[in-house]
């Protein structure tokens, strides 16, 4: 016998709306805002595209000298995108994972969440899977970045819970 839960239809929303570009702090206010739209509107699950927080690192495929060694733009590029990446801190996900865990909770839904995530001195492209208890979630880095991407991050590992 299958679930209610199961056999039920319910609403997914894809947010298709771009981040405030390499502002961790705008792009998080922004993101709560756009999830309460969402979940007024009935979504109970809500997707965000990769590395929307803080956005996607554009420069690589528009600027040809982005992979030189110690050009000047490319690295104070890599600098702002790595002083607003989202760091995790521990099992509770820690002050940047606060306003998405508070907003699921207070919502009632799922969220995935494209970041770049800071650990250490390495940058991740990384999806966060956050439940509606506002407590658990979960990461996933991309195990193989591609092309230039490599120039920016690392490669990740398969889906860990916090």
């Amino acid at each position: 016998m299958k679930s209610d839960a199961v056999t039920r239809p319910f609403k997914v929303a894809v947010i298709q709306h771009a981040p405030v570009f390499l502002n961790l702090e705008a792009s998080l206010e922004k993101a709560c805002a756009l999830i309460e739209q969402a979940a007024g509107a009935g979504a109970k699950i809500i997707a965000f595209p990769e590395t929307w927080l803080p956005g996607y690192p554009v420069w690589l495929d528009y600027a040809p000298r982005s992979a030189e060694w110690d050009y000047a733009p490319a690295k104070a590029l890599y600098r702002l995108l790595f002083e607003n990446a989202v760091a995790i801190s521990g099992p509770q996900g820690g002050p940047h994972l606060e306003p998405l865990l508070s907003a699921a909770h207070r919502t009632g839904t799922y969220l995935v969440m494209g970041a770049h995530e800071r650990d250490g001195g390495t940058l991740y492209n990384t999806i966060l899977y956050i439940s509606p208890d506002g407590k658990s979630f979960q990461i996933h880095r991309k195990l193989v970045p591609t092309y230039t991407e490599r120039l920016v991050w690392g490669g990740g590992m398969a889906a860990r819970w916090a």
